[in-house]
């Protein structure tokens, strides 16, 4: 077990205090315990292919997955693709592989309840690029608006990119000054963080994603550290891990902070 060569694969440098950090974290922790994880920003590379329990961090990793799932490592991919999303019943994962399902709509609906009390007027909510992630996000972000006010107005507004800074900023500026939000809320990372910051200079109260609470009014927060150093360490140990890893409100996993 001392021996158990652990690899992790992320897209960038962390620094986001949110998803990419979650992972950075992860690798910390192992490390803390006596492992020497072998991180790699970017494209797979050889020795990181060879690793006994594989963490790639975004569903970008979803052929490499698939292509690696020899039987020969246990790989936790830290997302599910659009098959899984659009009908989970009849999903399979490619053999050895666990994929994580943050169940991120359910947070923001809880969001979004929390969003219908704090204030009165309009609400906004920034996605990242239409992805489905981002899409059950604002669904679920909108129905939880509705579940409390039914005739409340959400204005949703997604972004090309996770990393549009210049257009994050000018939606945090649109959703307060043309379309009147008294609240805005996201779930686009670093570029929805300067949506947030920017509506909140305008008088805005916000609701961050996956960060710490900082200036926002709340913050939806995921367990990215401990989820994926919970799943390490059963696949380390010879635990059986499950083919979707799947969050919940109730464990705590996901989680409303103020």
């Amino acid at each position: 077990m001392e021996n158990t060569r652990i690899g992790l694969v992320v897209p960038a440098t962390g620094g986001d205090a949110g998803w990419l950090d979650g992972a950075w974290d992860a690798s910390r922790v192992w490390r803390d315990v006596g492992f020497d994880p072998y991180v790699v920003v970017g494209e797979l590379d050889e020795t990181v292919q060879e690793c006994d329990v594989l963490v790639l961090h975004g569903i970008q990793y979803l052929d490499d997955a698939h292509r690696l799932a020899d039987g020969r490592r246990s790989i936790i991919l830290s997302d599910v693709p659009t098959e899984y999303t659009d009908n989970p019943a009849t999903f399979t994962t490619p053999p050895g592989v666990t994929m994580i399902d943050w169940c991120w709509w359910l947070g923001a609906e809880h969001a979004g309840r929390a969003a219908a009390h704090e204030v009165r007027g309009s609400i906004g909510f920034v996605a990242g690029p239409p992805v489905p992630t981002q899409q059950r996000a604002a669904a679920g972000f909108v129905r939880g608006v509705a579940a409390v006010d039914p005739a409340r107005r959400v204005n949703v507004l997604y972004l090309s990119s996770f990393l549009a800074a210049d257009e994050g900023r000018s939606t945090g500026r649109i959703l307060v000054e043309n379309l009147g939000c008294e609240l805005v809320a996201h779930s686009a990372d670093a570029p929805g963080s300067v949506a947030t910051a920017v509506a909140r200079d305008l008088g805005a109260a916000t609701y961050g994603f996956l960060t710490p609470v900082g200036d926002d009014t709340a913050s939806l927060r995921s367990a990215i550290t401990p989820v994926l150093d919970k799943l390490v360490r059963t696949a380390i140990e010879g635990g059986t891990l499950p083919d979707v890893y799947t969050c919940s409100w109730d464990s705590g996993e996901i989680s409303l902070e103020r």
